[in-house]
């Protein structure tokens, strides 16, 4: 292993514990949503009729399998979830995105989408924020890396947005745009500005 290796390990971890504090304190101050929670409606928001079993969540959102039942718990309480028998299994639940998590998701966006750009993409160059995403991705799409990871659904989730909802349909085409300039960047044909959850 060379000292670039370490580097780069070590980069990766700093910058993930020194900006994802600082996204869930915005999210927190501005919105009353904690960085968890935005996680799993995004998750919610992007499955099949806005619901996903316990063991699916688990799997997907970027929050521990173990701490994925308290906060859905958590959400429940708060209106932006709900449990849902499932109906293959009684004896496992599903949790559902509810009206009012959508609306949660859409005013929290604007300000996660901010924090991403303050804390992160802004501060590097449009090319070095292209080399930073193919490199991840790179890692991503290895050999052996698990379909259904975390990590490789926000992968497949590339390009989608999560701020678009029923009733939005009038930003849509904005929100649309700049998806098609992102993946045009990841190709080299255009310049990188933002990225969307």
């Amino acid at each position: 292993m060379s000292d670039t290796d370490t580097t780069a390990w070590a980069a990766l971890l700093r910058v993930h514990a020194a900006v994802v504090p600082v996204l869930d304190r915005t999210l927190q101050s501005a919105c009353g949503l904690p960085l968890t929670w935005y996680d799993v409606l995004l998750e919610l928001r992007h499955a099949p009729d806005g619901r996903l079993s316990m063991g699916e969540l688990g799997e997907r959102a970027v929050v521990s399998r173990t701490r994925v039942s308290r906060v859905v718990d958590q959400l429940v309480d708060a209106g932006l979830a709900a449990r849902e028998t499932n109906p293959d299994d009684r004896r496992s639940a599903h949790a559902a995105i509810t009206d009012a998590g959508r609306q949660r998701l859409r005013e929290a966006a604007p300000v996660y989408l901010d924090g991403i750009q303050r804390h992160f993409t802004g501060l590097m160059t449009p090319q070095e924020a292209t080399v930073v995403a193919r490199a991840l991705e790179k890692v991503l799409r290895s050999p052996g890396r698990s379909a259904a990871g975390p990590l490789q659904k926000a992968l497949e989730r590339q390009g989608e947005t999560a701020v678009v909802l029923p009733g939005d349909e009038k930003t849509a085409a904005g929100h649309e745009a700049a998806g098609r300039e992102r993946r045009r960047a990841a190709r080299g044909e255009n310049r990188l500005r933002r990225e969307t959850p």
